[in-house]
């Protein structure tokens, strides 16, 4: 009891150090709680509380973090930090594209900058052979999935090699698109101009997929159906894929 009644009436005069010292030693003391206790143990009591409520106002208080400030003016910063009305090319080779630092970081901080960051650019990707493999896997790509699917994608069509087979590949792309797990080829893609044959002819098979997938659910077929009629659009052009 006697350290306490010793207490100075300043805290202000202490150094940071210092005043961390005497939290902790007043963190420890055991206060009397029995309010019958005689009336220097109650002094003692009310003279602990009051000191540290002016402890308190004068430790150094620690900056704050992104994470620690209100949501609203996290969304101006990321805002800020973040590439907006960008055109951004995707490699095909690559597993994981680059992204900025920021979303590296948090799963929170992913999330919410992702929101701001992929439905304001536009993401490029080469499609080449009809394999769409590395445009299936970047959407997928969580947990800024739901994200990217709201992102502008442009794809250009590369003229596909003699002699491979792509049907496979298409296929599994239009599989995706059945399934809405990736954009499909549409007409905007080429900007009003005709392509190759073969990439022409692949818009058809995805404006017959978009027509099937837009049915009720009750009446949509499965993809085994699906595929048989794409089958039936395919015959008399084999050579194209």
């Amino acid at each position: 009891m006697h350290d306490l009644m010793e207490l100075p009436s300043n805290p202000g005069t202490k150094t940071p150090v210092q005043l961390v010292e005497l939290r902790r030693r007043l963190s420890k003391h055991e206060v009397p709680s029995d309010q019958h206790e005689r009336p220097g143990q109650i002094a003692c009591e009310n003279r602990f509380w009051k000191y540290q409520q002016r402890l308190q106002a004068h430790l150094p208080r620690p900056s704050p973090t992104l994470l620690g400030i209100p949501k609203p003016l996290r969304a101006n910063i990321l805002n800020f930090i973040l590439p907006t009305g960008t055109r951004i090319a995707v490699s095909p080779t690559e597993k994981r594209p680059h992204e900025p630092p920021i979303l590296q970081t948090t799963h929170l901080l992913r999330v919410e900058a992702s929101w701001i960051y992929y439905p304001t650019n536009t993401f490029h990707f080469h499609i080449h052979n009809f394999d769409a493999s590395a445009l299936i896997a970047w959407l997928a790509d969580t947990p800024a999935k739901d994200a990217k699917r709201m992102a502008p994608i442009q794809l250009r069509m590369l003229e596909p090699e003699q002699g491979v087979e792509c049907w496979g590949r298409l296929v599994e792309w239009l599989k995706g698109f059945y399934e809405g797990k990736v954009v499909g080829l549409s007409v905007a893609e080429g900007s009003g101009e005709e392509g190759p044959e073969s990439v022409e002819a692949a818009r058809r098979l995805f404006r017959e997929v978009d027509g099937l997938r837009r049915l009720e659910v009750e009446v949509r077929p499965e993809w085994k159906q699906v595929l048989e009629r794409l089958g039936e659009m395919r015959m008399g052009e084999e050579a194209l894929w």
